[in-house]
């Protein structure tokens, strides 16, 4: 069976109607990372700023726990069309990481500097604090 994907949403809707696989979400990172899969493709232009997504699925699956990755497919799919974006999927992605150096922010283990440059670390050097 072959699979396009025109946009990002396609991706974790497809995960989702695959049962949440992790196996899947992993196929789909290295058809787009190494292009040897010719049964899935994706539309190029649109996925230039989501090679950290693809990384993830490949590298970080292994740490997380099938529930916690059914919860990121569905708060992604739960974002509006105009809200999906690298930041906002980052913030889904990493939300514990950002949740901890919040904690450690309120309680002055760090500073707001140290602060802002690692939540620039996981969403990146575009983002910017509101």
């Amino acid at each position: 069976m072959k699979i396009f994907f025109k946009n990002i949403r396609e991706v974790f809707s497809k995960i989702k109607d695959n049962l949440y696989s992790k196996e899947f979400a992993w196929l789909i990172a290295t058809a787009f990372v190494y292009e040897e899969d010719n049964d899935i493709s994706f539309e190029d232009s649109l996925f230039d700023k989501y090679g950290f997504l693809f990384h993830f699925f490949i590298v970080d699956l292994n740490y997380i726990s099938d529930s916690d990755f059914k919860n990121i497919i569905e708060k992604v799919l739960e974002l509006s069309y105009e809200n999906i974006n690298p930041i906002e999927i980052k913030k889904i992605l990493y939300h514990k990481q950002l949740d901890n150096l919040k904690i450690k922010l309120d309680k002055k283990d760090i500073t707001k500097k140290i602060y802002e440059s690692q939540v620039r670390k996981y969403l990146g050097e575009d983002y910017k604090d509101s």
